[in-house]
């Protein structure tokens, strides 16, 4: 599932503050469900943030990265059966590529499972290429 997104409504706090100070160019987005061995399930939200230069991508990575400030708000929980999945960003991770900074959060779904494989799922999935 990806769609392209303006950046300020699709964002709140003071990462949408930034986004009016400095318009992305691009937000791709995807969600997608990861299981474990043992039947736990996690949502995956990643985002690819095109911005106009290395400059601004790495201001928006700043404010993005300081737990607390805002977030782009992943989309389309309810249409994989995710619905009441709230993102808080305490499994967070981001990577900036030039003007280009992709966002990694994971949360639980179903079962229990560690505060390190939802860390560590978001440190994986952060590497993925864009769309």
């Amino acid at each position: 599932m990806s769609r392209d997104l303006p950046c300020v409504a699709q964002s709140y706090g003071e990462v949408q503050q930034y986004f009016l100070r400095h318009p992305c160019k691009r937000l791709q987005q995807r969600l997608f469900p990861v299981a474990d061995a043992e039947g736990n399930v996690i949502a995956v939200s990643l985002m690819w943030v095109r911005m106009p230069s290395w400059s601004s991508a790495s201001g928006l990575k700043k404010v993005e990265d300081e737990y607390g400030t805002g977030d782009v708000i992943p989309f389309g929980t309810q249409l994989l059966g995710f619905g009441g999945v709230r993102f808080t960003a305490k499994h967070y991770d981001s990577q900036q590529r030039g003007a280009m900074l992709t966002i990694a959060e994971a949360e639980p779904v179903r079962g229990n499972p560690s505060n390190a494989f939802l860390d560590s799922v978001a440190s994986v999935v952060v590497e993925l290429p864009p769309p």
